[in-house]
């Protein structure tokens, strides 16, 4: 769960600027996005390489957590008498502030794109009900039955508890196979200065997190009784 938020910020980011019009350096990782730094030396290149890593805010706030969760500064920032407690208070209060201004950035790009039409999302995208249609068929169907096939296998091999053995786990898991897709892609969107596809991906989600009520209430009875609960 720890990585998933900084490895969505690395990979999506270099998905979603996969179709830049961009040489992509060979043999080395994210060099679309590498390309304007404009590196020239091995070692320059493998610098910048680590810092297009880092970069993104989630990637920096993951390793930061872990240095201070492995190191002694937990002691100073963690805990009833630990000594810089406000300002981890504080830091906790203003990092929740985060889905609520994703939720904004959302309800913006949709606000934004009203009144745009099915027109503006023709061009080389296969319309609005192909890619809503393609999101729910490959979330609410193809992801949960493989998921449910890796826990299965795993379960078999020794490698994770049976759903007898721990249905909470297993609950848990599943669920994680169907959620809809995150709103944090109409963000990274937007930072990156993208707000036509910002608009169109926005108007996605919103058709699909509307759908996804009949499906996830499908699901969610049939991991209930899978796992007995």
């Amino acid at each position: 769960m720890m990585g998933f938020s900084p490895l969505f910020w690395v990979i999506g980011k270099a998905i979603m600027t996969s179709g830049d019009k961009r040489k992509e350096e060979p043999g080395l990782p994210y060099g679309n996005i590498l390309d304007e730094y404009g590196a020239f030396s091995k070692l320059e290149r493998a610098a910048k390489a680590v810092w297009a890593f880092v970069k993104p805010p989630p990637v920096a706030g993951a390793l930061l957590g872990l240095l201070v969760a492995i190191t002694p500064l937990k002691s100073l920032l963690v805990g009833d008498n630990a000594l810089f407690k406000p300002l981890f208070s504080s830091l906790q209060k203003f990092g929740s502030s985060y889905l609520p201004c994703a939720s904004l950035v959302l309800a913006g790009s949709l606000a934004s794109g009203l009144g745009g039409g099915e027109a503006a999302d023709a061009p080389a995208t296969g319309g609005l009900a192909m890619r809503v249609a393609a999101i729910c068929v490959a979330r609410f169907l193809v992801v949960p039955m493989v998921g449910g096939a890796a826990m299965l296998s795993l379960a078999k091999l020794g490698i994770i508890p049976t759903v007898t053995a721990n249905p909470i786990l297993w609950f848990f898991l599943l669920t994680q196979f169907s959620m809809p897709p995150a709103q944090n892609s109409v963000v990274m969107l937007q930072v990156m200065g993208k707000q036509p596809a910002a608009t169109r991906l926005s108007r996605t989600l919103f058709l699909t997190y509307a759908i996804s009520a009949v499906p996830l209430t499908i699901l969610f009875s049939v991991y209930m009784a899978m796992t007995g609960l």
